[in-house]
């Protein structure tokens, strides 16, 4: 997104950021008896598809780090993605093919269109799961 700063000077400031997805894996990738054998990958772009797919997971394995791999439904061909912008002090709030800026539940109103209906929801499901985990004593 881009932001113009109190001196009046534009900025970018990325805005979304989704889970990275591992909906390209091959079998041959991870299956017990070719996982270790990247003979079995004849295809140079496979090959490629692979290291880009695991790469990230496997150096932060071999840190020490744990990784955690998340299995998501979504229902009717939609998603949600939320992310904090520390840039604009607010939640960037995405359907698949819309997003909305805001930092509470009132600035859901600006978005009126039509074509910002599901972000909007999910927007106000987001704040309304907000209110529940600060009432439980979740420090957000």
């Amino acid at each position: 997104m881009s932001i113009k700063d109190n001196d009046g000077k534009k900025r970018l400031s990325h805005g979304r950021k989704g889970l990275e997805k591992f909906f390209d894996m091959r079998w041959e990738f991870i299956s017990k008896e070719d996982r270790y054998n990247d003979a079995v990958i004849v295809n140079p772009i496979h090959h490629m598809e692979k290291n880009y797919i695991l790469a990230e997971p496997l150096r932060e394995i071999l840190l020490g780090n744990e990784v955690e791999i998340l299995k998501t439904l979504k229902a009717n061909g939609e998603n949600v993605q939320i992310s904090w912008s520390e840039a604009v002090h607010a939640w960037v709030i995405c359907s698949k093919n819309v997003g909305l800026v805001a930092e509470t539940i009132e600035d859901v109103d600006y978005y009126t269109a039509d074509r910002y209906t599901f972000a909007a929801e999910m927007a106000v499901v987001w704040f309304d799961t907000l209110k529940k985990l600060e009432k439980k004593g979740h420090n957000l």
